[in-house]
């Protein structure tokens, strides 16, 4: 689910939460028009979904192979071990580095 999506289910979960079931249904489909509050609350709410918290910043869900051959030193185009880099290295050092910043993350305090 996207963002935008996402958005129009926290919003009509507010309104469905009210009692207004009707309203909350027609802002849960996206092929039907918005007053103007609920672009703007949708505009707000998606902010909020795409905006990392205060001290952090957002990291790809998956790591391409360009982003590899940009964490080594490019000048030398070679690799820690001393191996030219070669597609099938950055292809091997992908799955490395994506469980580097997965467990660099913050983890959900359990509060």
């Amino acid at each position: 689910m996207d963002d935008q999506q996402r958005a129009r289910e926290l919003l009509a979960a507010e309104i469905d939460r009210d009692g207004f079931h009707k309203a909350a249904a027609w802002i849960r489909d996206p092929k039907k028009a918005t007053t103007y509050a609920e672009d703007e609350a949708l505009r707000a709410i998606t902010a909020a979904l795409r905006a990392a918290p205060e001290g952090f910043v957002l990291v790809p869900g998956e790591v391409l192979r360009m982003m590899v051959g940009c964490a080594y030193p490019v000048s030398t185009e070679i690799d820690p071990r001393g191996y030219r880099w070669s597609e099938a290295y950055l292809d091997e050092a992908r799955p490395h580095m994506q469980a580097a910043l997965a467990a660099a993350r913050p983890q959900e305090s359990e509060e």
